[in-house]
């Protein structure tokens, strides 16, 4: 009885498990998957017959095997889980390859046909098939934690026909974890989603055309190709489902004659960190239709950077077959911060002539604004491709126009819009005045001239704004970094507008402003010619003194003292942004015996100009004798922001400096640091004080120039201690050290 209880073990291994152990890497087959040898040619069939089982790996002690396949592996046809992982010393590469280099001309490695199968950590390498084949009406299967196409080091080709090809539904690559990260990389495509049948294909967290660091380029000429319906491509807003799509002779994500599929929150173009270039060489992202529509698809919250052609491409082979798809939330041409140049070597956004009406949207709400920025140009829209919606992006720093109608440079306004091509090449507003309110904000008026035909519909305008401290752009047509506010206005009986903005959202004095037109059909214009804002006035305020009095005005530079405490009542009896500058005998420090004013209007104050200044402060404001609660210096109003720099600001026991106004500049200060280097801290040890504290949004404190960093140390309490606000920008400072660092 013993003896027949062994045998039908024998026979039946992990009987009462339902699994299977490879402990062979033969490729054998004596119908039998036992102790003494199993294969993974015996493994399969024996998991064909018992479903739901699940195929282990223990061949010799452990380590590094490959497996041959001689012929095509069998079909997987019942629910399976086959995890190489289970081999004796895996650390997270895989220890199994399985090479086809011999298995025959068009073989695959592992085919799935109509069941669920999982796998998980092989190498699959130089199969002239397909790497995995899913294929059948029913599919569910899961791939995660292989290399496919490489060895297994994770960093040299050994490419399959398609890394993954998927031919059924609901099958998931990839996953959130590193472990169930793909590599699919130097195969001829990556992974393809190609018949009608696989939908809702989960493609998540691969490297797919890179190294297993995800730091160089293995490539795969696509990297990704989908030709079904409701497929997604990681996830946005989840940054553990990312795909990184990098690094590919074609295009890293092609959607052909496909709808409603989703491709959000990769990295396509760059490597795995979001920092550097690693080139798709024909560009990042395209969708085109033709003998099928490629309607509705979603590319959203991704960073499109560094291909060697356009960002994203939509379109149409056959007139009209490629509409209603968003583009939204992008960075495309930065970095994952959006803040270095990454460009794409050609436009950021394309829609390809002769595509026919689109109704695509670029941008459009403030939750899908695109950054398009250090690109050739920003948007293209080719000729005899109209209703494309192009609003509400932040598009700056590209090469050649923000938006560009026909792809021929500035298109000039023509009467009654009578005119057709790109866009029906619509004429965009002409800015006639540009000026701003009390609080910053933009007023604008202009005229729009219009298709008669159009007369009575509504015209959206859009109104963006450009840095002061750049030109609008060399054409003089500028783009639109910055999104100032809209405007809807029908259009009189001979189709034109005169318009009047109202209070438009804030820019600084000397902005460029630009505008767009959108028509009731979904065409927008190219970017208007820039209109200058007025630029900053004020009064420059000579400290000649290191006194502290108030005998009721700065007499500088009219003769009499100026103190820093005249200067500050001045500049903030006037609007307008005035500048401090200092010309006394430093060797004294101004030392207030009771607080300064809280600065309430715009000022500059240059430590820097005192002329004694080299590179370090030399103007020393001390609070000893301040008082028990005071301040150095309280930003606590204003319309465009302060700034305050190169002083040493000492032993204040309220703190140096508060920030609870606009946006301001706070650079190359020594805070609790005397001009000799000595420490002479501010606050009093209690929460709330100490060096710099900062209660409002959007303020910059340092920077990366050589002068711009401050010095905040020897404080008694926080370095820096922010209690509100947002977007505040801390850079490049020494928080805790000397003057050596």
């Amino acid at each position: 009885m013993f003896a027949t209880l062994v045998g039908a073990l024998l026979a039946v291994p992990n009987a009462f498990a339902v699994g299977y152990t490879v402990n062979s890497s033969a490729d054998t087959n004596d119908g039998v998957c036992d102790v003494f040898d199993c294969t993974l040619r015996e493994a399969i069939n024996a998991a064909n017959a018992t479903p739901g089982s699940a195929i282990t790996f223990q061949i010799g002690v452990g380590g590094s095997y490959t497996i041959s396949p001689r012929e095509p592996l069998p079909f997987i046809t019942a629910a399976v889980t086959i995890d190489a992982t289970t081999q004796t010393g895996y650390a997270g590469a895989p220890l199994i390859e399985l090479n086809g280099s011999g298995a025959g001309t068009s073989t695959h490695g592992l085919f799935v046909f109509n069941a669920a199968a999982t796998i998980r950590g092989f190498a699959i390498n130089s199969f002239a098939g397909n790497g995995i084949q899913l294929m059948g009406a029913s599919g569910g299967s899961v791939i995660v934690g292989n290399y496919i196409g490489l060895d297994g080091s994770g960093a040299v080709a050994a490419g399959n026909t398609s890394g993954v090809s998927v031919g059924s539904p609901g099958n998931t690559i990839g996953g959130s974890t590193a472990a169930d990260r793909n590599v699919i990389s130097g195969n001829a495509n990556g992974i393809e989603v190609g018949a009608a049948a696989a939908t809702a294909t989960t493609i998540y967290g691969n490297y797919v055309g890179l190294d297993a660091a995800g730091n160089f380029a293995v490539p795969n000429g696509y990297g990704i190709l989908v030709a079904s319906n409701g497929n997604a491509i990681g996830a946005e807003g989840d940054d553990t489902k990312r795909n990184v799509v990098s690094g590919n002779f074609q295009v890293g994500v092609f959607i052909e004659d496909a709808d409603t599929n989703t491709v959000a929150g990769n990295y396509i173009g760059t490597d795995a960190d979001g920092n550097v270039a690693v080139p798709n060489g024909a560009g990042g992202v395209q969708i085109r239709g033709g003998s099928a529509t490629a309607n509705s698809n979603t590319i959203r919250g991704n960073v499109i950077s560094g291909n060697g052609a356009f960002g994203v491409l939509i379109q149409a082979t056959v007139a009209d077959a490629a509409s209603n798809n968003a583009i939204g939330a992008n960075l495309i041409g930065t970095d994952a911060a959006g803040r270095k140049a990454v460009g794409n070597t050609g436009p950021g956004v394309v829609i390809a002539a002769d595509s026919g009406i689109g109704n695509n949207s670029i941008g459009g709400t403030a939750g899908s604004a695109n950054e398009i920025a250090f690109n050739s140009k920003g948007v293209v829209v080719g000729a005899n491709a109209t209703r494309n919606t192009v609003v509400r992006n932040s598009i700056h720093d590209n090469t050649g126009l923000g938006i560009d109608l026909g792809d021929d440079g500035p298109t000039a306004n023509d009467a009654d819009d009578a005119d057709s091509g790109a866009n029906t090449l619509l004429n965009f507003p002409v800015l006639v005045t540009a000026t701003r309110d009390g609080s910053g904000n933009v007023h604008l008026t202009g005229t729009y001239d219009g298709a008669p035909s159009l007369a009575g519909t509504s015209y959206r305008l859009d109104f963006y704004a450009t840095s002061a401290g750049t030109s609008c752009d060399a054409s003089t047509f500028g783009e639109g970094p910055r999104w100032l506010g809209t405007l809807s206005s029908p259009a009189n009986a001979a189709g034109d507008i005169s318009f009047d903005s109202g209070a438009l959202n804030y820019a600084a004095p000397g902005e460029w402003i630009t505008a767009t037109a959108t028509d009731s059909l979904n065409n927008t214009s190219e970017f208007s010619q820039c209109k200058q804002l007025p630029p900053a006035t004020g009064n420059a305020l000579v400290v000649n003194t290191n006194a502290t009095h108030d005998d009721g005005a700065c007499q500088q530079p009219s003769g009499g003292d100026c103190t820093l405490r005249e200067a500050i009542n001045d500049a903030n009896a006037v609007p307008g942004t005035d500048t401090i500058l200092f010309d006394f005998d430093a060797t004294f420090a101004i030392s207030p015996t009771t607080p300064l004013p809280t600065i309430t209007d715009d000022v500059v104050i240059l430590g820097t100009s005192h002329p004694n200044y080299v590179d370090t402060p030399v103007v020393r404001i001390d609070g000893f004798d301040a008082g028990p609660s005071a301040i150095g210096l309280t930003v606590g109003g204003g319309v465009d922001g302060s700034t305050i720099r190169g002083l040493s600001i000492t032993r204040f026991a309220g703190g140096g400096i508060s920030l609870a106004g606009p946006s301001s500049n706070v650079q190359g200060n020594y805070i609790g640091i005397t001009p000799a280097g000595t420490a002479a801290g501010n606050g009093n040890g209690s929460a709330g004080t100490g060096g710099i504290i900062v209660a409002s949004s959007g303020n910059r404190i340092g920077g990366t120039g050589a002068t711009e960093p401050n010095l905040i140390s020897g404080n008694n309490g926080a370095g820096v201690y922010i209690s509100g606000g947002a977007n505040n920008v801390l850079q490049g400072n020494g928080i805790g050290t000397n003057r050596a660092g």
